[in-house]
Order: C-alpha cells, then sequence, then structure tokens
C-alpha cells in the first residue's frame, strides 16, 4: 500500500500563523487563487492503520486530500472568521515567496509547492537557479 498525502494542514502555522499572532491582518502569500485540499496527519494516521489492518489493499495507492478545497485566499478568510479578524492576503510574486521560504525549508521543497500552485491556477511554474 503507497499513501499519497498532499498538502499537510499544520503547514500554514509556520506560513501563516507567525503572521497573524503579529497582528498582521494582511497575510503574504504567492497564488492566492491555488487550491488546496490540506489534511491533517491524524487523518493521514487513521487511514494507515486501517489500511494495513484490512484486507484488500496490498499494492494500492491512495491519494489523500482533506475534506474540501479552497484556494489559500478562502483558507486565510475561513482563519480570520474563527478568530474574529478580517484578515486579507497580499500576493507576493514567487520569487519572494522562495526567498521567504529559504529560511525554513530546503530550496527543492520551495520549488516543489510554488509549481504546485502555479499549476493549480493554470500558470507554468517558473524555473529557479540556485
Amino acid at each position: 500500500m503507497f499513501l499519497r498525502p498532499g498538502m499537510f494542514a499544520p503547514n500554514t502555522r509556520s506560513w501563516w500563523a507567525p503572521q497573524i499572532r503579529a497582528g498582521h491582518d494582511d497575510v503574504r502569500g504567492p497564488y492566492a487563487a491555488a487550491p488546496r485540499a490540506p489534511i491533517h496527519e491524524r487523518d493521514i494516521a487513521a487511514v494507515a492503520v486501517r489500511a494495513s489492518h484490512e484486507d484488500g489493499h496490498a499494492g494500492a495507492d491512495y491519494v489523500l486530500t482533506g475534506p474540501q478545497s479552497l484556494s489559500q485566499l478562502e483558507q486565510i478568510s475561513t482563519i480570520g472568521g474563527v478568530i474574529g479578524r478580517r484578515l486579507r492576503m497580499e500576493e507576493i510574486s514567487p520569487d519572494e515567496a522562495r526567498r521567504e521560504c529559504l529560511g525554513g525549508m530546503p530550496a527543492f521543497v520551495a520549488n516543489m509547492l510554488l509549481g504546485a500552485w502555479a499549476a493549480a491556477i493554470g500558470q507554468p511554474a517558473l524555473v529557479f537557479r540556485p
């Protein structure tokens, strides 16, 4: 059995939470319209446990997503509604986002994320050189 989870839901803690906690109502990020269906690690674990204890999953390949696809803008707006603030998204360029990401993740991860978000809205992925 092979599980292929998409975007991990708790990753937003490292992307958006510091900005929100610092009092910023304009959350910076690229590709505001890019849809995602983030999944929590507990849900991935639940699927893994169930599939490994039930017959019929040998050799299976499962793509795992969260329950609903929302644009990044919609996710930020939802977070704002939950915490009682009107949050907006300040869209930044992929180059600027990559520079900001490199402080907290390897370049190949930043490039993969930016490429996936570009593809999700029908834009060609940028090629970043070291």
